[in-house]
């Protein structure tokens, strides 16, 4: 089943024994474009943290109930790592950046780009600052800081990253949801993750390996069908 990972950011997280935290952000692989964390927001001990559970921890994603059961129980999500036993690109580059703006995921990127200001999504733990920022994954990467990215292809400028379908299954990320314009005329186009090729921090920017024709010929995403119909399945098998 495919799902947007917008969707996904706020479900709460359903334990073994009692519902325990909610899907703040995930944090992919930008080489094979597979989801390699969930980070999961937890309240224990009068303390607000994120925490990193694996995909493989997923029982079931249930769309209706807007709800992830997982394998754990809450005091197994409590003791799993924090954040920054894994930390993703944008993390690392804060202490490179002293005039970055940090903001949490759910603000909107477009105005700070705009004016040319760095711009860091996350979700993070809350009492993490930039001191490890010199440690972490080189290849890992904030679907909510990707989300809000440029797409730049083979011939310049190609759209606006807004959000991706994620294959529930086997967390492999399907396509990025671009929209090809700014402004409200832009329409919104699905481009395969295969076509993804580089993803640059400092550029904000995704380079796909596509000309500005193929993507806006790209299919059109429509919100409004589910994701377990039959056209998400043609995408696909196509």
């Amino acid at each position: 089943m495919l799902c947007r990972t917008r969707q996904l950011i706020g479900y709460p997280i359903q334990a073994t024994d009692c519902e325990f935290g909610e899907v703040e952000d995930f944090l992919f692989d930008d080489r094979n474009w597979n989801i390699r964390h969930l980070i999961v927001g937890i309240r224990a001990h009068g303390r607000s943290r994120g925490v990193l559970l694996p995909p493989a921890c997923v029982r079931q994603v249930n769309t209706e109930r807007q709800v992830i059961a997982v394998t754990l129980s809450h005091r197994e999500l409590e003791q799993s790592p924090g954040v920054k036993a894994d930390l993703p690109v944008s993390w690392q580059k804060m202490s490179e950046h002293p005039d970055c703006v940090y903001a949490p995921p759910w603000c909107g990127a477009a105005g700070m780009q705009f004016l040319g200001i760095p711009t860091v999504y996350y979700a993070l733990d809350r009492n993490q600052t930039g001191q490890d920022a010199n440690k972490g994954n080189p290849l890992l990467r904030s679907v909510a800081e990707v989300a809000t990215y440029v797409l730049k292809a083979s011939d310049g400028r190609a759209g606006f990253i807004r959000d991706f379908l994620v294959d529930v299954e086997d967390w492999s990320i399907q396509y990025a949801v671009v929209k090809t314009r700014r402004w409200l005329l832009g329409r919104r186009v699905l481009v395969p993750s295969a076509s993804l090729k580089r993803v640059d921090w400092d550029k904000a920017e995704v380079e796909a390996d596509l000309t500005r024709d193929q993507v806006r010929s790209s299919p059109r995403f429509d919100p409004r069908i589910s994701t377990e119909a039959g056209q998400w399945r043609a995408l696909r098998e196509s």
